[in-house]
């Protein structure tokens, strides 16, 4: 059976280790034709070593360098002349804790996380708009939906990044262009290694990638996973202030 993926023009950016390989692996194996980008050349050559199929690049870059973007999408355009889906899941993340506060680590996070985003939406939309049937998937978290002790500048960085798409999406709409929001719980990757505490419903890589991947199939504006974890935090959501901070305090700080 054909997959939808098959011979579709897909470009990821992050795709050097954790979920963009994961799925890069998982698109090749459906036929797609990648594109892979991240800063690491080497480890991008490994990756794209291991994927099935021909015609695979490697575009080493920095996603905060919008010059890097804009080269490479001119590179892009010359091998490609269509591209049917941009998966933006680039990004990086430590913990903050505000008694030993960093503002570097903050303003490194919202720059890669969020500004990466921007940067690679300002490359390629031109592109998309010319051809109105793209797509463009944005990885950010369920860590986003509120605030969480612990997480101030990567909650921040992925909830900008929530709001960003989601106040986009319908103009987006109106040039044919489909925009699909990521928000993943925990999943085991070289990010989450950092952490010292126990991370509920914690996914291997390949399940990630398994329902990002369907979800893309079915077109979902949010793909958001495990939903036992992330429709809890959903849930969180609707609470009054002063109970959420009063369950915080005593889940996190014990008091």
């Amino acid at each position: 059976m054909t997959s939808m993926f098959s011979g579709k023009k897909v470009w990821i950016l992050g795709a050097s280790s954790g979920i963009g390989a994961a799925v890069a692996s998982l698109l090749a194996r459906e036929g797609a034709q990648l594109a892979l980008s991240a800063r690491r050349k080497e480890r991008l050559d490994e990756v794209l070593v291991s994927l099935e199929g021909d015609g695979q690049v490697a575009l080493p870059l920095d996603v905060t360098h919008a010059n890097e973007l804009m080269h490479a999408v001119e590179k892009l355009r010359q091998q490609w002349q269509t591209i049917d889906t941009v998966f933006y899941c680039a990004g990086t993340y430590r913990p903050t804790p505000a008694a030993a506060f960093d503002a570097e680590a903050h303003h490194t996070m919202m720059s890669v996380n969020y500004g990466g985003l921007i940067n690679t939406i300002d490359a390629v939309l031109p592109w998309c708009r010319e051809q109105q049937a793209s797509s463009i998937v944005a990885v950010a978290s369920v860590v986003g939906y509120r605030a969480i002790p612990l997480a101030s500048a990567y909650g921040a960085s992925k909830s900008a990044m929530q709001y960003f798409c989601n106040a986009i999406r319908y103009e987006l709409q109106q040039d044919g262009i489909k925009l699909q929001v990521v928000n993943p719980g925990f999943v085991e990757t070289p990010l989450t290694e950092q952490n010292e505490f126990a991370m509920p419903c914690l996914m291997s890589v390949s399940e990630a990638a398994q329902q990002i991947v369907q979800g893309m199939k079915q077109g979902s504006r949010e793909i958001h996973f495990p939903k036992r974890f992330s429709l809890v935090l959903k849930a969180l959501g609707f609470l009054p202030e002063r109970l959420y901070s009063w369950l915080l305090a005593k889940k996190v700080f014990g008091t």
